[in-house]
C-alpha cells in the first residue's frame, strides 16, 4: 500500500500504481487517484436502489448478490494478469489489460481505474462494467434476501 501522494508521482513517471484500500459496508470510499466517491450500501430486492438501474453495464452503479461472493471487499488499482467475466460476454474470461487496450482507454489512465474486488475475483472494474458472475441484477435467485450496490459518484479529475 502506498499513499496517495506517492501514487500520483509514480504514474506521473509511467509507473504501475498499487493501491489497495479495504472496504465494508456500507460505507463512502474517496478513491484518492482520482477524487471519485464510492459508495456501497445494502437494499433489500425490488428496492429503491434496485429499481434505479441494474443493469451490469450502468457505468456508474453495479447491483450485486452477496451470496455469490465473501464480503471480505477491496477497492484497488488492476494489476497485471487480472481477469474477469464481463457482463455481456457469455462467460468468457477477459484480462484487464485487453479489457482496456479494446476500450481504448489510455495506458496512463488505466492504473486509475477503482476495482472492486472480493476473494473470489473481480466484482466490477467501476465506470466500465460488472463480472456477470457476481451481478444480482437480473439473475437474482429466489434465495436472494438483499443485494450490494455500489455506485461511483463524481467525475475523475483531469491531469
Amino acid at each position: 500500500f502506498r499513499p496517495a501522494s506517492a501514487a500520483r508521482t509514480e504514474r506521473a513517471r509511467g509507473v504501475q500504481c498499487d493501491m489497495a484500500l479495504p472496504v465494508p459496508v456500507p460505507s463512502d470510499t474517496v478513491w484518492p487517484l482520482t477524487g471519485q466517491t464510492i459508495r456501497l450500501h445494502w437494499d433489500e430486492p425490488g428496492g429503491k436502489s434496485a429499481m434505479a438501474g441494474s443493469s451490469g453495464r450502468n457505468q456508474r452503479r453495479a447491483i450485486f448478490d452477496p451470496a455469490r461472493f465473501t464480503n471480505e471487499l477491496v477497492i484497488r488499482t488492476w494489476r497485471p494478469g487480472d481477469t474477469f467475466q464481463p457482463l455481456g460476454m457469455a462467460g468468457r474470461r477477459k484480462k484487464l489489460q485487453d479489457f482496456f487496450a479494446d476500450l481504448k482507454v489510455p495506458r496512463g489512465d488505466r492504473s486509475r481505474v477503482p476495482v472492486l474486488v472480493a476473494p473470489e475475483g473481480i466484482l466490477w472494474v467501476m465506470g466500465y462494467r460488472a463480472d456477470h458472475r457476481f451481478c444480482a441484477g437480473f439473475c437474482a435467485g429466489p434465495s436472494t434476501r438483499r443485494r450490494l450496490v455500489a455506485e461511483l459518484a463524481g467525475p475523475p479529475e483531469r491531469t
